[in-house]
């Protein structure tokens, strides 16, 4: 009897896990989908369309249950590189102020810190 209850336990995990890593990859395929739309974006030099692209990974991926920070970094750091090549300063400076505050034990802090500074430095007057 002892090994049954272990066994139901074992499965019903399982099961869980399972279930988890099936919506985990609905919501990343979502992600990956307006991914590709950013980067087509960014190949046509629509820049503003693939921050917009962009925007919406960062909104799917902090709204789903199962995506972290890893799994949509990456379309911050782009948005990060179109606002900085589009000069949209003001966009930029909230956005690495949100990052700060939304991940402060994130690894990106740093590289997030410098951007920030380099712009105080940088454009003193926007700020």
């Amino acid at each position: 009897m002892a090994f049954e209850g272990e066994y139901r336990k074992i499965k019903a995990k399982s099961e869980f896990i399972r279930s988890a890593n099936e919506a985990w990859s609905k919501d990343f395929e979502i992600l990956q989908t307006w991914r590709k739309k950013g980067q087509e974006s960014e190949k046509s030099q629509d820049y503003l369309a693939a921050i917009e692209f962009y925007k919406i990974c960062i909104q799917h991926g902090k709204g789903s249950d199962f995506l972290t920070l890893a799994n949509y970094v990456h379309d911050i750091n782009r948005i990060i590189i179109l606002y900085t090549k589009t000069r949209q300063i003001s966009p930029l400076t909230q956005l690495l102020e949100s990052l700060l505050l939304d991940y402060p034990k994130s690894l990106h802090v740093a590289e997030w810190q410098i951007r920030l500074k380099t712009i105080f430095k940088d454009h003193p007057k926007q700020m």
